[in-house]
């Protein structure tokens, strides 16, 4: 079975940029990308034994990310989940380690640090 890394940003240009960049990066790896937390529900529903890793950003149209990452994590309990944001306060980062992320990466860094953060979140380091 081939893992997949699943997408869950409403900036079409981020997640698409992350989309191109980790699929090129990661060959082995599928790369699905939906724009709200109830897509990516309802692809947990239909093809959640197959996500390995959820980068979900903080912020989507139809769920604050913490709401959507609690949600998520009862639907994806075998994932890991990488919080992606351009907030970066120690808030932020403190509730995102409670919540058990297993990174939280910041938007303001170069598309080759996120894609980074994937394989090392995969080999199971945290990346805060």
């Amino acid at each position: 079975m081939r893992w997949t890394v699943l997408i869950v940003d409403d900036h079409p240009l981020v997640g698409q940029a992350l989309e191109l960049s980790i699929r090129a990066a990661y060959v082995h790896l599928d790369v699905a990308r939906v724009l709200r937390a109830t897509e990516a529900e309802e692809f947990a529903r239909v093809g959640g034994a197959r996500v390995k890793l959820v980068m979900l950003d903080l912020m989507l149209p139809d769920a604050t990310g913490f709401d959507a990452l609690l949600r998520l994590q009862q639907r994806l309990p075998h994932a890991a989940f990488a919080m992606v944001s351009s907030r970066t306060d120690p808030h932020s980062v403190a509730m995102a380690r409670a919540f058990a992320a297993k990174a939280y990466l910041s938007k303001a860094v170069p598309v080759e640090h996120l894609v980074n953060a994937v394989g090392a979140v995969l080999r199971g380091e945290r990346v805060y």
